[in-house]
């Protein structure tokens, strides 16, 4: 497989337009330049599944990227909307037709968080229903802000999984923080499943809700066990003010 097969290219943007890659080929006596906004990828640095969410988190890595919200994927600069994070892209080929070519970059919007002059309040009570494999997640967290920038709470969950009965656990939160660029990020522990969670998000809105969209790293005592996405939704008589406030 020669080099235009085996390397996946991407053109990277934000709000204000077009970004200079780190990995771009600027070397101009070179066959392979493309200019200093066209980033390049070994497909076998890559690890698999090849699906959108692993090839951002790639990219994000080796850009260095910090600080920011979430990125968006586009396989064509003018579609209208990103590839969901799970659709699988086949990188493996030496079809021409494949996503990120030479000739037909993949697009990456990198979205910013945005500096909040005010503190961030994010009390109140916050909807946890969450999927991961066979196993389902409902319940409620809430927060109560000790000071600007520090919270604690507790939340309950029932857990069902399939062919299974269903379980409830309550969790108390520690730790809790919030900055100016509405990073926020806590810790979450169960005396009664033994479990504990860090969970790390950013403040999101549509203009009709709030949700903290993140990750939540889960541990059996000291051991990392996995890591997957969040997304609490704030219940509806809690929006008002946030989405009038500092964001």
């Amino acid at each position: 497989m020669g080099v235009e097969q085996s390397t996946l290219y991407y053109r990277l943007y934000d709000k204000d337009g077009g970004l200079l890659s780190k990995t771009a080929n600027t070397n101009q006596t070179s066959n392979q330049a493309l200019g200093p906004h066209i980033g390049r990828l070994d497909i076998g640095s890559i690890a698999p599944p090849y699906n959108v969410g692993s090839i951002k988190q790639h990219i994000a890595k080796v850009e260095e990227l910090k600080g920011y919200v979430h990125m968006d994927l586009y396989l064509n600069p003018g579609d209208e909307a990103p590839v969901a994070d799970s659709t699988h892209m086949k990188l493996n080929t030496g079809d021409q037709s494949r996503p990120g070519t030479q000739t037909k970059p993949i697009a990456i919007v990198v979205h910013h968080a945005e500096i909040s002059k005010d503190p961030i309040d994010i009390s109140g009570e916050w909807i946890i229903d969450e999927f991961v494999g066979t196993t389902r997640d409902q319940g409620a967290i809430s927060f109560i802000m000790t000071n600007t920038d520090a919270f604690t709470g507790a939340g309950h969950v029932s857990r069902t999984r399939a062919g299974e009965k269903p379980e409830s656990y309550a969790f108390d939160i520690t730790d809790g923080t919030v900055d100016r660029n509405i990073r926020i990020s806590w810790k979450s522990t169960s005396s009664s499943s033994k479990e504990s969670w860090a969970v790390s998000a950013t403040l999101s809105t549509n203009g009709q809700s709030i949700s903290l969209v993140g990750t939540k790293e889960r541990f059996v005592g000291d051991l990392r066990q996995s890591a997957t996405p969040v997304k609490y939704v704030r219940r509806q008589q809690f929006d008002r003010d946030l989405l009038s406030g500092p964001m």
